[in-house]
């Protein structure tokens, strides 16, 4: 009796793991009336949604060459901070891009300006 429960232990585990599995991957899976909800809730939200004056009706109607240009036509500013033998370029939202010393600054002072595009 002890070697038939023994052997038959392994058999036992492997199925309950697969029955864990297949548990697992149902739960995952909406059932078929969660998801004509969703797509009941999706129906009704895009005829809820109507443009207004000026606005686009479709997304494909929006120009996306335009925005895409006229964001990398706008080049970033820098801010230089002196302070006790250092020198700290900031960016527009105050996030420090680079820092050396005054000395690295002043000798290459010409290709920090070209890079950052700073004007004194």
């Amino acid at each position: 009796m002890k070697k038939v429960i023994f052997l038959s232990l392994p058999f036992l585990l492997i199925g309950l793991t697969f029955a864990a599995m297949f548990e697992v991957k149902r739960a995952d899976t909406p059932y078929s009336q969660e998801t004509k909800q969703m797509e009941e809730y999706i129906e009704e939200a895009a005829e809820s949604v109507k443009p207004t004056d000026g606005a686009a009706a479709t997304i494909e109607e929006i120009d996306m060459d335009a925005i895409q240009q006229t964001s990398a036509n706008e080049a970033p500013s820098y801010t230089v901070e002196k302070q006790k033998g250092t020198v700290s370029v900031f960016d527009d939202q105050d996030n420090k891009v680079f820092e050396t010393t005054l000395e690295d600054w002043n000798k290459n002072k010409d290709y920090y300006h070209q890079k950052y595009r700073i004007e004194e």
